[in-house]
């Protein structure tokens, strides 16, 4: 009967461990299913206000940025602090169960298998670039969303998986339009997806995709050395919850059973576990309960932890370890703490004193609503979400062109595509206001830039023939680009040419003009971010 009790005991306790780990794999999918069904939803004005949902959360991105920016503005850090202090009762739970970017990882490691069985962890990395990231800050460089992981996550799915999604599912469909028999229900299965969201009527392109692929893909193939590599040797938003994890009361415990078989340490994708299994690293582990799975003597639990007696202290110290691979690290020292400081002195003169921050880059048209320039790039995140919620495509991701602290900041491209006139979508899905919210009447008088005419390119100019497709697009209600009429001698005959010229007191640089521009190449107009002081518009 005692055996039969022991035997049913086992299995309740194993069926129990089962439950929790897959009901943490579970969270993990609908979250991020959650989080990708959000990107997809930015493009309807209804449901367009909580798309910002998971960048709310991060405390590394909003709270450095707001240090960056010394503009304090509660809404935006408050659910970054809620992350923090539930970190002080659950530990690293955020990395395990909510990041985005953590569950691409665990399903990259599933299909990417690693080629070590075991490395050790260097954990001080990530709190060197936390300190170094915190340094900036403090010096007014806010660069914290380019190594951010829900940023990551939303720029690589942003603008490199759905655009790529987009594109596959159309050379799938043209590949059913030539089948006879499957021409129909490719039309309905097209009609289905465009009404679902997951298929754009035009496909989209943004510039600089290739070094975003080499990021992403860079990160999912760390895998090859270890599971979970960035997030326990690079991830700065895992050093920070991690700093606060260290004082949580719930984590992990190990009884007496524990045999120091050494399993749960080999087998633990965060490096968390020494000493054969016995000591924990609570900075380190994210709650994903493998450990507790995989223990042959079901001697680990969840729970609050308990507080070691100074002689249970020493006999762990003094534990022999049965096992052959090196342990991983304690976190950082203070050494580290200084490494990351001086790494983020360093830091601020090699992007502040980038030459092409001098030259004033005359093409760099923000999206409207825009705050100052030297403050907007302190206060973007580079999430890329104001790309995807652009109809026309328009909003590119700006590589090095003005500055290397420029990169992945948002800018306006006329020739792929204009600012429609009638559209505030950026400013309403902007996390942190660097695109600011504009009401439609007055997003119409927001100048982005101003339109130039480039004599030697126009039709009319060159040609002496009529065009002014400008004028026509031109959304303005008094228009913006008018004509002077002009007399002009053609093979021998008088010949009336319309001339466009830009009124500099209408134009609001939406860049239709340029878009529609009909000559090819470099159009013969373009915007530009001058002024209403510019004197030459063509004439």
């Amino acid at each position: 009967m005692k055996k039969n009790t022991r035997h049913a005991s086992r299995v309740t306790n194993i069926g129990g461990i089962y439950l929790l780990r897959t009901i943490r794999r579970i969270t993990q999918i609908i979250l991020l299913l959650i989080f990708i069904y959000l990107i997809i939803e930015t493009a309807d004005p209804l449901t367009i206000e909580h798309t910002d949902m998971f960048l709310r959360l991060s405390p590394l991105s909003n709270i450095l940025t707001v240090i960056g920016t010394r503009h304090v503005v509660f809404e935006h850090i408050l659910p970054g602090i809620i992350v923090l202090i539930v970190s002080l009762f659950f530990g690293r739970f955020f990395c395990g169960w909510i990041c985005p970017l953590g569950t691409t990882i665990d399903i990259g490691d599933k299909l990417i298998p690693s080629l070590c069985a075991r490395e050790r962890a260097s954990h001080k990395w990530k709190y060197i670039i936390f300190i170094s990231l915190l340094t900036l800050s403090l010096f007014g460089v806010s660069v914290s969303g380019l190594l951010d992981p829900l940023c990551i996550a939303q720029r690589s799915y942003v603008l490199l998986i759905y655009p790529f999604f987009n594109l596959i599912i159309r050379n799938f469909l043209e590949v059913l339009y030539y089948i006879p028999f499957i021409k129909e229900v490719g039309r309905e299965f097209s009609d289905l997806l465009l009404n679902w969201k997951l298929l754009t009527t035009e496909q989209v392109f943004y510039s600089g995709h290739i070094l975003i692929f080499s990021i992403f893909a860079g990160i999912l193939l760390l895998s090859l050395k270890s599971q979970r590599y960035w997030c326990k040797n690079l991830c700065p938003l895992g050093a920070m919850i991690g700093i606060f994890s260290h004082f949580s009361i719930l984590g992990r415990n190990v009884s007496d059973k524990c045999t120091l078989c050494g399993k749960c340490q080999v087998d633990c994708k965060m490096n968390a576990i020494e000493n054969a299994g016995k000591n924990t690293l609570r900075h380190e582990c994210i709650e994903c309960f493998n450990c507790q799975y995989i223990c042959p003597e079901k001697a680990i639990s969840f729970n609050l932890l308990k507080r070691k007696s100074k002689e249970k202290k020493e006999e762990s110290a003094h534990m022999p370890v049965r096992t052959t691979k090196n342990l991983p690290s304690r976190g950082f020292t203070r050494r580290d703490i200084i490494k990351g400081g001086v790494l983020g002195v360093i830091a601020v003169p090699v992007l502040r004193l980038d030459p092409l921050r001098k030259i004033e880059y005359p093409y760099l048209l923000r999206p409207p609503g825009s705050i100052e320039e030297k403050l907007f790039k302190d206060t973007c995140i580079r999430c890329g979400t104001c790309m995807k919620v652009c109809p026309t495509n328009a909003i590119q991701p700006s590589v090095f062109e003005a500055g290397t602290d420029n990169l992945w900041t948002p800018k306006i491209v006329p020739r792929i595509g204009y600012c429609a006139y009638d559209c505030n979508l950026c400013g309403q899905v902007c996390p942190t206001e660097a695109i600011k919210y504009l009401e439609i009447k007055e997003k119409k008088k927001t100048q982005i830039g101003l339109a130039c005419i480039n004599t030697n390119r126009c039709i009319p100019y060159t040609r002496n023939e009529n065009c002014m497709v400008c004028e026509e697009m031109c959304p303005v209600p008094d228009k913006a680009i008018k004509a002077r009429k002009r007399i002009v001698m053609v093979n021998g005959f008088e010949k009336e040419i319309q001339r466009p010229y830009i009124d500099p007191e209408l134009c609001i640089g939406c860049g239709i003009c340029e878009n529609k521009c009909p000559v090819r190449g470099m159009p013969a107009i373009y915007v530009t971010i001058y002024t209403k002081k510019e004197d030459s518009y063509g004439g």
